[in-house]
């Protein structure tokens, strides 16, 4: 079970620095894991709202990434520039030990 569990429909967030692109995780958590929940378009994540660290794709094995040892409190989303305008939903769950 997490510690931290939030779920956003992305397709209208196109840039980092958009305030609702933010995951505001309440404490340093040692593990996160970020889940792309949308068929058809991709998505990518920052920690630091301005470098990609990742991005998941809507099918196959990086629809999902997950971090351990990796103390972070925040995660950032955002669309892919080419993003289907359908509901882009992501998962975000984060943990501590």
């Amino acid at each position: 079970m997490s510690d931290f569990y939030g779920r956003k429909d992305v397709s209208g967030i196109a840039a980092f620095s958009d305030a609702a692109s933010l995951f505001n995780i309440a404490f340093e958590s040692d593990e996160q894991l970020i889940y792309n929940d949308s068929l058809k378009s991709a998505i990518e994540i920052s920690f630091d709202g301005e470098a990609v660290h990742g991005r998941l794709e809507p099918f196959g094995p990086s629809k999902t990434i997950s971090w351990s040892g990796h103390l972070r409190k925040r995660v950032y989303v955002r669309k892919v520039p080419d993003a289907d305008l359908n509901p882009l939903i992501v998962i975000v769950m984060a943990t501590t030990r």
